[in-house]
């Protein structure tokens, strides 16, 4: 919403919102060549790395924006928003098919 006020003051009101929600899977061979060329008796752990996430994001704004003409060509222009958000994450990690406890980020 925007408007003008005599002919010396213009502004811009505004808000916005978003409601978002997802997931993610990622695989992943862990050390397929090292794991392969040292054999069976390797350190270095191979196999399957699966990654599942789910994930939503809320975020809430509200904005405002004005612009004073002193002169006929200088303006002083301000203005404001504020921000509110929430992001949260659940990944649950797998390692050749055995699930483990998901970890929560918030």
């Amino acid at each position: 919403m925007g408007g003008v006020v005599g002919d010396k003051l213009n502004y811009t009101l505004g808000a916005f919102y978003l409601n978002s929600s997802g997931e993610d899977d990622s695989w992943a061979a862990t050390a397929p060549i090292l794991g392969q060329s040292l054999g069976a008796g390797s350190p270095i752990p191979t196999g399957l790395n699966v990654e599942n996430g789910l994930e939503e994001n809320k975020s809430y704004a509200g904005y405002g924006q004005a612009s004073y003409r002193v002169l006929p060509d200088l303006n002083f222009t301000a203005g404001v928003r504020y921000t509110k958000e929430r992001k949260d994450l659940t990944s649950y990690n797998h390692s050749n098919w055995v699930p483990s406890t998901p970890s929560m980020v918030s």
